[in-house]
Formats: structure tokens, C-alpha cells, sequence
């Protein structure tokens, strides 16, 4: 026995048989079935993984990070300028008259957007600064020990090496 809750597109139908709530014909429940299938996705990624750790110990258990999340942690200052941007639009679409808190919300907005995208390329220099240092300590590192080895080398063949 099945019971409809309506007769239009988008209706569920209840199946006595499994006593659940079914997708129609049309399937207008996305958010559900979307989340479903992110779960399983989400399942059989950690499946891999953890199969992948058992073959070779030196993978790790953790997953990289995904390459839009590694984007958004790099760029957060620029997300930030999303607000004023939104407001900017909002801002400008308004059919009323300007006036002076208008025109001043409006240069906010603006202003707001310019700090974010100056604020994400000072990130990004910063981050660049720190990892042009830190090859430069390596770089250092591996020419000091070039140096010993080669004042080992040469207090080795002092003005008798050759007698």
C-alpha cells in the first residue's frame, strides 16, 4: 500500500514496504540525496586512504588537503573582501536617492575590497619572503658544511703531504 502526500511533481511517497520515505519521479529532494552521496564519497576516500597506508606505512592516514581549501587558507584575506562586495552591489542595484551616507557607504564598500586584495598580496609576499629565507638557511647550511669538508681536505695536505 503506498500513500501519496499529493498528487503534484515533487510529492513523497511513503512505501509501506520499508516503512522510509522514497524520491519521486521528479527527484526535487537534492539536499538529501546530495548529502548521502558527499558521505559515501567522504567513506570510500578514507577507504583508499587507510588501504593505502596498509600497502606503504610511509603514506599517512591524513589525506592532503583538498586544492580549493589549501587556495582559501592562502587567500583568506582575500575572502574577506567578499562582504564589502556584496554590500557594494547591494549598494548600487538600490533605486532611492543618493545621498551623502550613500555615496559614503559606497566608498567604504570600495575601500574595503581594495584593503582585502592589498592585504592577500602582503600575505603573499610574506609567504614568499619566508620561504626564500628558509632556502637560503638550507642553501648556507649545505655550503658551511661544503667548506668544512673542504678545510678538512686541505689541512690534509699541509706543506709535507707531498714528501
Amino acid at each position: 500500500m503506498s500513500v501519496k502526500s499529493s498528487g503534484y511533481c515533487g510529492s513523497l511517497i511513503k512505501s509501506s514496504a520499508h516503512d522510509n520515505w522514497e524520491l519521486d519521479r521528479c527527484g526535487r529532494h537534492y539536499p538529501s540525496v546530495l548529502a548521502v552521496l558527499y558521505v559515501n564519497y567522504l567513506n570510500r576516500r578514507q577507504s583508499r586512504q587507510i588501504e593505502l597506508h596498509r600497502t606503504d606505512p610511509s603514506v599517512p592516514l591524513k589525506p592532503p588537503p583538498h586544492t580549493f581549501w589549501v587556495w582559501c587558507r592562502n587567500h583568506s584575506p582575500l575572502l574577506g573582501g567578499i562582504p564589502g562586495a556584496l554590500a557594494l552591489t547591494r549598494n548600487l542595484r538600490a533605486n532611492g536617492p543618493v545621498t551623502r551616507g550613500f555615496v559614503v557607504s559606497i566608498a567604504l564598500d570600495i575601500s574595503a575590497i581594495i584593503l582585502a586584495v592589498a592585504l592577500d598580496f602582503a600575505a603573499t609576499v610574506y609567504r614568499q619572503f619566508v620561504e626564500s629565507e628558509t632556502l637560503i638557511t638550507r642553501l648556507l647550511g649545505k655550503m658551511s658544511d661544503g667548506l668544512a669538508v673542504l678545510s678538512e681536505m686541505h689541512k690534509g695536505a699541509g706543506p709535507d703531504h707531498g714528501k
